[in-house]
């Protein structure tokens, strides 16, 4: 028996939420659910982004990652350059429910995996920076499934040659 994509991802997920205001969405969550208390949103630059293929160059994004329990989290994302993916559907869709994703120590198999499914990569991105380390993922648009998937590489040690 072949072993599927779900054996390959960690049980760490998130839901992300597309957002004008990543303070204002932090502070509900904080008044009205008393979680994540000690959470503050931060600047993301990628170091490198795509958005269906097309390089994003410098895209900055303010992030808060909201934790509700062990294994699952809320992304709060509020695009502050007016480009790419994350931008474009703040735009469309006002705030709004994005993606659920899903980390894996196995980014690559689960790449080509989801690649194989006939997938459209909406979105890309590598990360590396000394403080959360390397990491690279994919937003995905999966037939005959509805949303969008993220694959998230877990980060490994920051690579300071590839910075």
């Amino acid at each position: 028996m072949s072993v599927s994509i779900l054996d390959k991802l960690t049980p760490k997920v998130h839901a992300g939420y597309i957002v004008e205001d990543v303070e204002a969405c932090l502070k509900s969550v904080q008044e009205k659910f008393g979680c994540a208390l000690d959470v503050k949103s931060y600047i993301f630059a990628p170091t490198k982004s795509w958005s269906g293929g097309v390089d994003l160059g410098k895209l900055e994004m303010r992030i808060a990652m909201c934790p509700i329990g062990d294994k699952i989290s809320m992304e709060f994302i509020q695009p502050l350059t007016p480009a790419g993916y994350h931008f474009l559907s703040l735009v469309a869709s006002g705030d709004n429910l994005n993606h659920l994703a899903f980390t894996t120590d196995r980014f690559d198999e689960c790449r080509a995996e989801v690649e194989a499914m006939g997938a459209v990569f909406v979105y890309e991105m590598v990360a590396n920076d000394p403080v959360k380390g390397y990491r690279r993922n994919i937003y995905a648009k999966i037939p005959d499934i509805p949303g969008i998937v993220e694959i998230l590489e877990n980060a490994t040690a920051y690579r300071p040659e590839e910075a």
